[in-house]
């Protein structure tokens, strides 16, 4: 497994791959470790409600098919990656475990799921609440 450390005190020099010793060194130190590469996690629209995220689109669409059982030809409409741009427009309000008081970017909480260590790909957001 490949693990994953921010560089500078805020992240500002970028991510730098590390050893399993160096993950607990850094985390012992208290640095912001991954055991995924957050570069590459992107989030998808998968239908005009449903918004997941992972590594690939082909990945999600298996997990999204998995996960809720709907046939493929129902699943996806103009499914594709969010633009960076779209990052930073679309706002999150949380789920029904997590409201926030104000909203938030879908840039931030793509970050925020990272800094969790949730496992992709995986449910992102909906319009469905």
């Amino acid at each position: 497994m490949k693990y994953y450390v921010r560089k500078g005190y805020f992240g500002h020099l970028g991510i730098k791959e590390i050893s399993f010793f160096k993950y607990w060194w850094y985390k012992l130190l208290g640095y912001v470790v991954y055991s995924v590469n957050p570069k590459k996690v992107k989030v998808y629209q998968l239908n005009e409600y449903d918004w997941w995220a992972g590594y690939s689109l082909e990945s999600v669409k298996k997990a999204y098919i998995k996960e809720t059982g709907v046939p493929e030809e129902e699943a996806f409409m103009d499914e594709g990656e969010v633009s960076d741009e779209a990052m930073d427009r679309f706002k999150y309000w949380g789920g029904e475990d997590n409201l926030y008081d104000y909203p938030i970017t879908f840039r931030e909480e793509l970050q925020h799921m990272i800094d969790q260590g949730i496992e992709f790909p995986c449910f992102f957001a909906t319009t469905e609440y």
